[in-house]
C-alpha cells in the first residue's frame, strides 16, 4: 500500500519535473531548483533541531546543500564533463552527506 502510493507520487513527480524542462524557461527551472535548495536546507535545520540527526552531520548537510546543490542551481542549464572538477565536487560532497 504505502510502498505503491510512494512509487506513483515519485512517477508523477518525474513526469512533472521533465513537463517543467520542457515546456519552461532557463529562469524559472533555476528558480525552481532555488526553491528546492532552500526547502531542503529548512527541513534540515527542522530535522537537527528536533533531533533527528546528529549535531555533528548538520554542518556538513549545509556544506552539501549551499555548496553542492546550491551551486548546481545557479550555474543550471550548463553541463559538467565527467572529468571536471565541479563533477568530482558534487559527487565527492553527495557520497559525504551519505
Amino acid at each position: 500500500g504505502v510502498v505503491l502510493v510512494t512509487v506513483a507520487l515519485m512517477a508523477v513527480g518525474f513526469y512533472c519535473w521533465t513537463m517543467l524542462l520542457e515546456e519552461s524557461s532557463t529562469r524559472m527551472v533555476r528558480l525552481c531548483l532555488h526553491v528546492y535548495v532552500c526547502l531542503l536546507i529548512v527541513l534540515e535545520i527542522l530535522m537537527w533541531h528536533w533531533g533527528s540527526t546528529k549535531t555533528w552531520l548538520f554542518p556538513m548537510c549545509m556544506v552539501v546543500d549551499i555548496w553542492g546543490f546550491g551551486d548546481s542551481a545557479m550555474r543550471f542549464p550548463v553541463v559538467h564533463d565527467i572529468d571536471t572538477f565541479f563533477t568530482f565536487k558534487l559527487a565527492s560532497l553527495v557520497v559525504l552527506k551519505t
